[in-house]
């Protein structure tokens, strides 16, 4: 199974683009997967032309949650996906604002009727095939770990504004030989919280994770505590973008140094592929 970063806040080599947002485009012997869109159209499509990815071969979008920076390429490539399904948990569309001045971070009713219009919605809160091989977590319910947060994060309650409780977060399992991989989108429920429960629905050993972490503000007790649990459960490599922050990545490559590995667009890595169920 391959995994390709289309999109990542940095860039790995060649004449890729980067932006703030997230694009993953996963390959296997069972289809093509798309995880997010990043924050633009046309970053998305300029790196699949460089990296030579036809982007009407997908089979299958995935959202991780309806943040702009993983779902604002959407428009821009609607024709291109025009028909294929849509994977994502029932609260995806739910609006989102941040900042004391409200800022719309998500969908409003004009984005959700688009994607309504051109793909075909499938949303569900619990653990979902994508394709064979590929399963998402579903909604995250157990946190007893610090959880992904942003700043001023905020939802519509009645007349009122309320913290995001970030239910719509979904990262996806890989079943591939002797394990599995966990990729992640943003890892607002938690990235702590987000293993344990793949831990726990899987019996079989975590060989990597891979994508945005939501660690950029974390402090160094947090990413000691990181650090402690991904040793615990068996040291899977972490290869880490996006919504890491620069500073706790290089931190957890000190507390972690044969483990983590930057992500960023034009990565890409394989692993060899195990019963396609």
């Amino acid at each position: 199974m391959k995994i390709t970063c289309l999109i990542d806040n940095s860039v790995s080599r060649g004449r890729v683009w980067a932006e703030h947002g997230l694009s993953l485009l996963l390959e296997s012997a069972a289809g093509r997967v798309l995880f997010d869109l990043g924050d633009s159209g046309t970053v998305l499509k300029h790196n699949a032309a460089v990296l030579n990815l036809d982007l009407t071969s997908v089979d299958t979008l995935v959202f991780s949650h309806g943040h702009t920076d993983h779902t604002g390429g959407l428009e821009a490539v609607a024709g291109l996906l025009s028909g294929k399904p849509l994977v994502a948990h029932p609260d995806v569309f739910v609006e989102r604002f941040s900042g004391k001045d409200r800022k719309s971070i998500g969908f409003n009713a004009e984005r959700e009727r688009t994607i309504r219009q051109a793909l075909q919605p499938v949303l569900d809160a619990g653990p979902h095939q994508v394709i064979a091989g590929i399963r998402t977590t579903g909604e995250i319910t157990a946190r007893p770990y610090p959880e992904g947060r942003g700043r001023d994060h905020v939802i519509r309650s009645g007349d009122d504004y309320v913290a995001d409780p970030y239910r719509d977060d979904l990262s996806l399992v890989l079943s591939v030989r002797d394990g599995v991989v966990l990729v992640l989108g943003c890892a607002h429920a938690g990235l702590l919280n987000i293993m344990a429960t793949v831990r726990a629905q899987y019996d079989a050993p975590l060989l990597a994770v891979i994508g945005g972490t939501h660690l950029a503000s974390a402090d160094r007790d947090t990413l000691r505590l990181v650090a402690r649990e991904i040793e615990a459960c068996g040291s899977p490599k972490l290869y880490l973008n996006h919504c890491t922050g620069a500073d706790s990545l290089f931190h957890l490559r000190y507390l972690l140094p044969d483990l983590v590995r930057p992500f960023g667009a034009g990565s890409q890595l394989e692993f060899a592929e195990g019963a396609l169920v």
